[in-house]
């Protein structure tokens, strides 16, 4: 539906769209890069667990951002904008879990760092 709107606004203005982010498309895409490749045991997250609304956030950026904004640059930019974003509001470090032994909730960051202390002796 989308493609064909541009199709018919292109006719309508006679013009040609040079560039279009759309979310799902560019998902797909960044699928296959190192932060999100489900390959890379190393990856940052899942390409999935941004939103639309984050995606679209995403875009603005990059179009702000960029220089000359062909289209692998704003990739590039747009997937160093969702990491940034995964890191800061919900990376591995931003959850709680349950202590057993304390009955109370502790950060992530906290236990990872406790397990450090224990690995160490």
């Amino acid at each position: 539906m989308m493609w064909q709107e541009l199709s018919d606004w292109e006719k309508r203005n006679n013009a040609l769209v040079y560039g279009v982010l759309e979310p799902q498309d560019v998902k797909e895409t960044l699928r296959y890069h190192w932060n999100f490749d489900s390959d890379n045991p190393e990856r940052v997250c899942s390409i999935d667990v941004f939103t639309d609304k984050e995606m679209l956030m995403s875009f603005k950026y990059a179009y702000d951002s960029v220089e000359y904004q062909d289209y692998e640059a704003m990739l590039d930019c747009i997937e160093e904008w969702l990491v940034d974003l995964f890191k800061t509001t919900r990376g591995h470090d931003k959850g709680q879990l349950w202590n057993a032994e304390t009955k109370t909730f502790e950060s992530v960051k906290d236990f990872l760092a406790r397990q450090g202390e224990r690995n160490a002796s």
